[in-house]
């Protein structure tokens, strides 16, 4: 099995935050990287599947710092195929029902996870992003998840008041209390650079991204994208198999060799 994926050549969001003055992301450039992994995870959970370790560590940006993209799917599971309560990820980041391995919103409080996990994990990297720390921290495990359940956290005074409002909602107890992802793309502060690109594949975001929404000419931009791609993929089907054939005639060539007993 040949596997072709994209090669990401820029830093680590954590790195990129780092790496800037004040060790913080502006506003309009945190704005920039949570519209883009909002879109990533809305993707991810209308298909079922959450990522559940989402941080500025798994999440990579191009060479240009432009453009975010989550990886290390390692925790990822399917939203319905739970067998058992879940508490992996990275604490930190981590939502309550993760850290305690219980969800009060849940029969019985067994924490099997849903989208709200991810939405916590997400309001945790935006305030990272625009702080330049996460905004719970403990000297012990104990510590850190005293401060969680307590909603202990204080965003920069520098903060607008519409970004706050968006990691308050976030960054609820209850994952019934949380902002949905759908509510997310809504918000005020996320559109203030336009409304959310819908969730379709890449040529048509690509589209949408690029010129005024036009049904007929993205379809058409959509449909040649695919055209092309096919036709690539057919052509890498062919070399490999070219090769694999000339590999298999090259050995089957040769003389064989014997050796006296």
């Amino acid at each position: 099995v040949y596997l072709v994926m994209e090669r990401i050549e820029g830093p680590d969001l954590g790195q990129h935050i780092r790496a800037q003055p004040g060790g913080f992301l502006q506003e309009r450039e945190a704005r920039t990287f949570f519209r883009q992994l909002l879109a990533a995870l809305r993707h991810a959970h209308n298909r079922n599947f959450l990522h559940g370790d989402l941080k500025p560590e798994n999440i990579r940006l191009d060479d240009s710092c432009t453009q975010a993209v989550v990886v290390d799917w390692g925790l990822a599971r399917q939203i319905d195929r739970q067998s058992a309560a879940i508490t992996q990820g990275t604490p930190s980041y981590a939502s309550p029902e993760q850290l305690t391995g219980f969800n009060a919103d849940q029969a019985w409080g067994r924490a099997k996870l849903g989208p709200p996990s991810d939405v916590w994990a997400l309001g945790v990297t935006l305030f990272e992003m625009v702080a330049g720390r996460t905004p719970f921290n403990g000297e012990t495990f104990e510590a850190l998840v005293a401060n969680v359940l307590s909603l202990s956290y204080s965003p920069p005074a520098r903060l607008s008041v519409e970004a706050r409002s968006l990691i308050d909602s976030t960054l609820q107890l209850l994952p019934s209390d949380r902002a949905s992802i759908a509510e997310l793309c809504h918000d005020g502060w996320v559109t203030t650079s336009g409304p959310m690109p819908p969730d379709t594949d890449s040529a048509a975001v690509q589209c949408y991204e690029d010129q005024t929404w036009n049904p007929t000419v993205c379809a058409t931009h959509v449909q040649r994208l695919g055209g092309v791609r096919r036709a690539a993929l057919y052509v890498l089907y062919g070399v490999l198999i070219i090769a694999a054939l000339l590999k298999h005639s090259s050995s089957s060539s040769s003389q064989p060799t014997f050796e006296t007993l």
